[in-house]
Formats: C-alpha cells, sequence, structure tokens
C-alpha cells in the first residue's frame, strides 16, 4: 500500500503549542510553520516532536492577515507543483475563514484538503461535507450556465497569477521567502493602476537593484 505524503500548514498565531503535541506524523510528512516576529519562538519541547519529520519555518510579514495570506498562497503554490501527485493537506488552525479556500479548492481538484484546530484527529475541523456539497452544486450550476460573478472572476485571477508567479520564481531557484513575499505582492498589487512600475519598485525597494531586477524580470510578462 502506497504512502501517501500529508503536508501540515500550521497558523503559529492562531494555535496555541499543545494543539500540535498530538500528531502521528509519517517519515514522508512535512511540516510547514507559519509565523510573524510577534509570535513567540517555537520551543525544543514541540521541536522534539517534529524530530523525525521534514520541518520548514516561514517568518513573515508582520501585517493584517499577512501569516493568512501567506499560507493560503503557499497551499495554492503546493496544489500546483504536486497535481499529478497524491497528497494530504491540512491546515491547522481555528480560524474557520481558511474554509472558504478549501471548499474552493476542492470543489475545482478534488484534492484531500481540511481543517483542524489541533494536529490530533479530536482536533478534526474539517468543512462540514453538507457545505462542501452545497458549494460544489453551486460550482457546477454556475459554470453550466457560464455565468460567474465579478468577485469570482477576480478570485480566480488572483489564485492563476499566484501559481505563475511561485512556478516562475521557484524554477528560478529563488529561496521561499522571497517566493512568498513576491506572490503576495504581485496579488495585492495586479489590479491596481501602475501595478507593474509598483511592484517593481517594491521589489527593488525590499532586495536591492541588482536582484530586484533579476526577480522582477522573471515575473514581469505575467503581471
Amino acid at each position: 500500500m502506497a504512502l501517501i505524503e500529508t503536508y501540515y500548514l500550521i497558523d503559529f498565531e492562531n494555535v496555541k503549542e499543545d494543539n500540535l503535541l498530538g500528531a502521528k506524523l509519517g517519515e514522508f510528512d512535512q511540516v510547514h510553520i507559519f509565523s510573524t516576529e510577534n509570535v513567540p519562538k517555537i520551543s525544543i519541547r514541540l521541536l522534539s516532536v517534529f524530530n523525525a519529520t521534514k520541518v520548514f519555518s516561514h517568518v513573515v510579514a508582520v501585517g493584517k492577515q499577512s501569516l493568512d495570506m501567506h499560507l493560503v498562497s503557499y497551499l495554492g503554490y503546493l496544489l500546483g507543483k504536486n497535481e499529478n501527485e497524491k497528497a494530504r493537506y491540512i491546515i491547522i488552525s481555528q480560524d474557520t475563514d481558511y474554509d472558504n479556500v478549501i471548499t474552493f479548492w476542492k470543489s475545482r481538484t478534488g484534492f484531500d484538503i481540511k481543517r483542524q484546530s489541533s494536529m490530533g484527529a479530536k482536533g478534526n475541523k474539517s468543512v462540514p461535507k453538507a457545505l462542501l456539497a452545497k458549494t460544489v452544486n453551486t460550482v457546477n450550476s454556475v459554470n453550466k450556465a457560464g455565468k460567474s460573478s465579478v468577485k469570482a472572476k477576480a478570485s480566480q485571477k488572483k489564485v492563476q497569477l499566484n501559481n505563475e508567479i511561485q512556478k516562475k520564481l521557484s524554477q528560478a531557484g529563488f529561496d521561499k521567502e522571497i517566493i512568498g513575499y513576491v506572490a503576495s505582492l504581485c496579488i495585492k498589487q495586479f489590479s491596481e493602476k501602475n501595478a507593474k512600475q509598483n511592484i517593481y519598485r517594491d521589489i527593488v525597494a525590499k532586495y536591492g537593484q541588482k536582484q530586484g531586477l533579476e526577480i522582477y524580470n522573471k515575473i514581469k510578462q505575467n503581471i
């Protein structure tokens, strides 16, 4: 029986350390911990739980919903990267706003994605089946009718842009911090006036003229 890789995306601003201690992790699983500089440091106690597992720390900029945006952005990156592989994706958070993202992706891809309030089985807070079924039926009806709201179109464009930017920068060998920042920046600016100029300016301001220009040249055709 083939082993299925599980990706845990942890909203470390939203869950307590005790909620992360009940996991039964396999050697092929990955733990991605998203935090900001305002969040307490990860303890040795917690790291010992993840000892035999691949653990990645993503420290993102402080800001309104910054961590949420980065986590969702990275989820989209993983789904695109692993589109031909069988894997599970579990968001660890008590924030129910993630459920809208989960229903969006599950209705379009059928991937195994859910949210839990803790790493243990008792913390399972996955999207209710009734809500998911209702969402899937609604999406199918809209697609058959050939109609879609402006908001839905904008959301789809953001998801597509996020995937394209992350794929381009990943293929170019840039690190996860740069990929996450630039993808979030492009999503934020994509519908604004003079978006390209603003994105170029912000990238150069953060990474300097040489590296900033290198980054921008990789993504400018997608903006």
